[in-house]
């Protein structure tokens, strides 16, 4: 096995979506953007790092880095076992902007660095998207296809196929956001999408799910046009929807109204929660400085960040 003598990096995207959480998994399309806070990865040989210097991880993220380490050797017959593999990531756990899509990512970025294994982004994805089986059960694919691709997307799945159509997005001109922490959710990712599974073939469930996908081509169309108005009036129309779906806590929807009573529009980004804390929180406002003070106010904590530049597909 050809190893880098350095210590070998990977980096990936972190992502919000816009619209089409739950439906996605049914063959409707999602619209979803890559954010420039992502994670880092750094791979290195185990005896090269003094057990000084090593940083204590958590099970939750040895059992994860060594489930990576494996994927990576099933996938292209290396052994990377003796591999220190050092991930951090700027997005918050469990709350809806693809954390473990993205340091799944950077992890095999940065174990293909260092064996000087060449991958296509399409090697990337079945790889992530493995892992991400793994861990959430029935993802969509547009996790893995965000954190990779980055940029703005259209995504959408036909039973084992991917659809993905880039959006050509000015970051300085999109609308200002911030992404508020309503408080992570006691449910996991695989718990509420589970949680839709059982419900996905009652016409209520049925009919709100095409409702989303509705909101979806929509906003696409906004989003084309720069027509930000639009955009924002469909925000508050798919968080309603996500309402009605029952992926939102009380807590949540609570925070939600309280933002669009000061103007802004907001919605949650992700699979969501119902018990207590839902997630991110995406919230527009021409003014944030106001969402920023209503944060102090409720001890909320924030993200802020700009949308990431995609690649080719």
């Amino acid at each position: 096995m050809m190893t880098t003598p350095l210590p070998a990096t990977g980096f990936a995207f972190g992502k919000v979506i816009l619209s089409g959480e739950h439906s996605v998994v049914y063959g409707h399309p999602a619209l979803v953007v890559a954010t420039q806070l992502g994670s880092k990865a750094e791979a290195t040989e185990v005896t090269s790092v003094p057990p000084t210097e090593a940083l204590p991880q958590t099970e939750l993220i040895e059992r994860f880095t060594l489930r990576i380490k494996e994927l990576f050797s099933e996938k292209f017959s290396v052994d990377v076992s003796s591999v220190s593999l050092d991930i951090k990531t700027d997005l918050p756990i469990q709350s809806g902007m693809g954390s473990s899509a993205s340091m799944a990512a950077a992890a095999f970025r940065a174990l293909a660095q260092y064996t000087q294994t060449e991958l296509t982004n399409e090697q990337f994805f079945d790889l992530v998207q493995t892992s991400e089986r793994e861990f959430h059960g029935n993802p969509s694919g547009v996790d893995a296809s965000a954190v990779i691709y980055g940029g703005a997307m259209v995504f959408q799945k036909d039973d084992a196929s991917f659809e993905r159509q880039m959006i050509g997005i000015d970051p300085s001109a999109f609308p200002s956001f911030l992404l508020i922490q309503s408080g992570r959710p006691k449910e996991s990712t695989k718990e509420m999408v589970a949680f839709v599974a059982e419900r996905a073939e009652e016409d209520q469930t049925k009919e709100i799910l095409e409702k989303i996908a509705k909101v979806t081509l929509s906003m696409i169309a906004a989003v084309k046009e720069r027509n930000h108005d639009q955009l924002l009036l469909l925000v508050d129309k798919n968080e309603l929807l996500l309402e009605q779906l029952d992926v939102v806590s009380k807590q949540t929807q609570r925070l939600i109204r309280e933002i669009q009573g000061l103007g802004g529009s907001a919605k949650i980004s992700g699979a969501g929660g119902r018990t207590a804390g839902s997630g991110i929180i995406l919230a527009f406002h021409p003014d944030t400085s106001q969402l920023k003070a209503f944060c102090d106010e409720h001890h909320l904590t924030y993200l802020q960040t700009e949308l990431a530049q995609g690649g080719q597909l």
